[in-house]
């Protein structure tokens, strides 16, 4: 009976060791899919412009690089 429990035990924390890992690479790999050197700052309109400033604010970690992206998009 204790050995049942502890495959039990022994199956959940994988299945949560599994899910912690999933969710940690999913979020990396979502974080940047724009290439801002492709990006045309002319024609964008008013949801291009939010969806930029999002993925500015995840993608980029320099401030100075994130205001000059930021000044582009206005």
């Amino acid at each position: 009976m204790i050995k049942k429990y502890n495959w039990i035990a022994l199956a959940f924390f994988i299945c949560f060791i599994f899910l912690w890992v999933f969710m940690f690479f999913s979020k990396e790999n979502e974080l940047c899919v724009t290439d801002f050197n492709k990006v045309d700052f002319k024609n964008l309109t008013d949801v291009d412009k939010f969806l930029l400033i999002d993925e500015i604010g995840n993608c980029i970690e320099d401030p100075e690089k994130q205001l000059q992206m930021l000044k582009k998009i206005d």
